[in-house]
């Protein structure tokens, strides 16, 4: 209790990130179709076009948002026949999702041509690209990674109006708790109440969670339990910020020395 009074009190608020960092925003269906539709329709009339360069050179770590960003994006680079080919697919793609309201995985993506991308990181970047060059979040391309994480604990919250207790969910065999899935989309949470929790705790094993949550330690020790089971995605890490912000209380990690 001593812990979070002081992390209560201290100066949580960072600053906010670097202008020199390039800024993305969520944005409407309407308003990301418009930018699709602007983006083809310049790769078509310039064979030569170029994009925002992605490499590390282009990237630096940014204390207000803690964590690598790619710097201001007028930095482009002429990219090769294969980047063209995945790029030009996966903006044909997420062009058919928006248009007919729907979503995909990562890996949806990555299986409509998988010939063409070879292998899923390749895609993974083309989607990147896609987001920076239209200047949205990748949630705003309707575009997620799938339901990979779980989260267990005493705090309740809204999922596009149904109400989602994440400490009552257990099992086939009533021993074994699971919790519920980490949702792909933080504009579909609403009305989340802490009911005691005094901290989060991100796992990166799913055995490690399963071991956790078997003892009861997310109650025992009034916590929220988090699992990617593997490396954390997207909506993981969004979602246990937004935890972090609404609560006011820490986040910590259960991990291997792998670095």
């Amino acid at each position: 209790m001593e812990f979070l009074a002081w992390y209560r009190k201290s100066n949580r608020t960072l600053p906010s990130p670097s202008n020199k960092c390039m800024k993305v925003k969520d944005m409407s269906r309407e308003e990301v179709l418009e930018k699709i539709r602007e983006e083809k329709k310049r790769i078509e009339d310039d064979c030569s076009f170029e994009l925002v360069d992605q490499s590390a050179s282009n990237k630096m770590f940014d204390d207000g948002a803690q964590r690598l960003l790619l710097k201001d994006g007028k930095k482009l680079y002429k990219p090769q026949k294969a980047t063209k080919e995945a790029y030009g697919r996966v903006l044909n793609v997420v062009k058919d999702i928006c248009e007919h309201k729907k979503s995909r995985t990562l890996r949806d993506i990555f299986y409509t041509a998988p010939k063409l991308f070879r292998k899923q990181s390749r895609s993974n970047k083309a989607v990147n690209q896609l987001s920076c060059e239209v200047g949205c979040t990748r949630t705003s391309l309707n575009v997620i990674a799938g339901d990979r994480g779980f989260v267990i604990g005493p705090f309740t919250f809204k999922l596009d109006g149904r109400s989602v207790d994440c400490n009552s969910e257990f099992g086939p065999d009533n021993r074994v708790r699971v919790g519920q899935v980490v949702p792909p989309y933080i504009s579909s949470v609403s009305d989340m109440k802490n009911n005691g929790a005094r901290f989060v705790l991100v796992v990166e094993s799913v055995s490690a969670y399963q071991r956790l949550t078997g003892d009861n330690f997310h109650n025992d020790y009034k916590c929220i339990i988090m699992t990617g089971k593997g490396m954390s995605d997207l909506a993981l890490r969004e979602f246990a910020k937004y935890i972090m912000d609404t609560f006011e209380i820490p986040i910590f990690l259960l991990s291997d020395s792998d670095p």
